[in-house]
């Protein structure tokens, strides 16, 4: 521990922040009061840097640097509110210490959107219909404004102002504030786990009837040595079938089941219609009229072809003009 926080001190004095933080993050799993005094030299804010110092002075009331350094930030404290912390309407709370990072949207292999620093600051907006992520904003190390995802068992101290919040009483989020790519991304990653778990089901389920029927179709035609062979090829071919199978069906049904515990959608069924109507709510207007351009191009090459052998084609693509 010593020569990591020899390392951090030696971060802090050579104005590498962002190193020192990443290192306290390690450190802060095991905390002592200097770790905390050393997390109180590179806090966001005021705000922060005297919990620290407070925390460091609860650890070890002789600790000298962290009890001066406590008591000139009382004196000193400006009247007024911190202009870093989140504004009052938003119900707040502080990202735990082993909290890493916000994603880009809510899902464990999500990518990540920015690192947090240990004790962060956030402001909560919204929450998926599971409870389990919240949409929060956080105030960076470039006091930019940050929105992103954090898992709720992350977050602690939650409430508005002085009064304790319970996370089932935000909104629900519709993916207000993620992008068009976000939904795209997120689209295409959940497409391929399920294509991934039911091309396993259906593998397998294909290759135990192959072989099935390879052994009924076959073992009767053929002498006794290719007999031996075809019933070895059918094993084979059923072996592996359920091996798929055992696999696939699994990941199917976690998959299903992580649907339901990050995003809280029920409806499997609609799952990817879901996501295409959210896709869409974020796709703006020049999008919009060149997909209409796209349609009635292809309406007007398919109308060359088609009002030969049905003239009535032409009203059609009339409509689709009007419209």
């Amino acid at each position: 521990m010593s020569d990591l926080l020899d390392d951090i001190r030696l971060a802090i004095d050579s104005f590498a922040l962002a190193r020192a933080r990443d290192l306290l993050r390690e450190a802060l799993k095991s905390p002592t009061a200097e770790t905390y005094y050393l997390a109180a030299q590179v806090a966001l804010d005021e705000d922060q840097k005297r919990r620290f110092l407070e925390q460091a002075v609860a650890l070890d009331p002789f600790h000298e640097k962290a009890v001066a350094a406590l008591g000139q930030q009382k004196i000193d404290a400006p009247p007024v509110r911190n202009v870093s912390s989140p504004a009052p309407e938003y119900v707040t709370a502080r990202a735990k210490l082993e909290a890493e990072a916000l994603y880009r949207f809510p899902w464990p292999k999500a990518p990540v959107r920015t690192r947090l620093v240990p004790g962060a600051q956030l402001a909560l907006v919204e929450r998926t219909e599971s409870g389990q992520w919240l949409n929060v904003l956080y105030l960076g190390t470039a006091n930019r404004v940050i929105v992103g995802w954090l898992p709720a068992h992350q977050a602690e101290r939650i409430g508005l102002g002085e009064t304790p919040v319970d996370l089932l009483d935000l909104p629900i989020s519709e993916f207000q504030h993620n992008t068009r790519d976000d939904i795209v991304d997120l689209t295409q990653m959940l497409k391929r786990a399920n294509a991934t778990a039911n091309g396993l089901v259906a593998g397998g389920i294909g290759l135990v009837g192959l072989g099935l029927i390879w052994a009924l179709l076959f073992s009767s035609l053929v002498s006794t040595p290719l007999r031996l062979a075809v019933f070895a090829i059918s094993g084979l071919a059923i072996v592996l079938g359920v091996g798929g199978a055992a696999i696939g069906i699994p990941k199917s049904l976690r998959f299903a089941r992580d649907i339901h515990t990050h995003l809280g959608w029920k409806d499997m069924s609609g799952l990817f219609a879901r996501l295409d109507r959210l896709r869409r709510s974020k796709q703006d207007l020049s999008e919009t009229q060149m997909e209409h351009q796209a349609r009635l191009q292809a309406m007007a090459l398919a109308g060359n072809v088609l009002t030969k052998v049905a003239p009535e084609f032409k009203d059609l693509v009339a409509l689709a003009r009007r419209k």
